[in-house]
């Protein structure tokens, strides 16, 4: 039995399953079961299409920096910006600075993030493969 094991009292032949909260993008649109649904497929494509370009451009960075499993180092307050939607600024650390991006707490993805925060989802899609899953249904 692994030493680390017994601090967390997993019984001897019990193996850790590293895919346990893995999400991919079938389950955060809720078509197979997983440990998160971050929006249906419908509801998640209106949310994109109400987004500004560089909004999706933001989104498309966040996602790929969860995806890569990035540490978050800081993020702001929430806010409102101009069009009175709510966000927050994330900076996700890679090994030489940091890469910003901001995160329009809509569409499921406050949910997202802080599912992702709190390690109980390791990310297993890009935005592109969301968006072309939603439009497949």
């Amino acid at each position: 039995m692994d030493i680390l094991n017994k601090f967390h009292d997993v019984a001897e032949g019990a193996e850790h399953d590293p895919n346990k909260n893995s999400l991919n993008a079938q389950q955060a649109l809720g078509l197979e079961p997983g440990p998160l649904i971050i929006n249906n497929a419908h509801d998640f494509l209106v949310h994109g299409k109400s987004l500004r370009d560089a909004d999706v451009k933001h989104l498309d960075t966040g996602i790929k920096c969860m995806n890569a499993g990035l540490r978050v180092g800081r993020f702001s307050n929430e806010m409102l910006d101009k069009g009175g939607r709510r966000y927050i600024f994330i900076d996700f650390v890679k090994a030489r600075g940091y890469v910003s991006c901001k995160l329009i707490l809509e569409g499921g993805m406050e949910e997202l993030f802080n599912a992702y925060l709190d390690g109980k989802v390791t990310v297993r899609f890009t935005l592109s493969q969301l968006i072309e899953e939603a439009k497949k249904h």
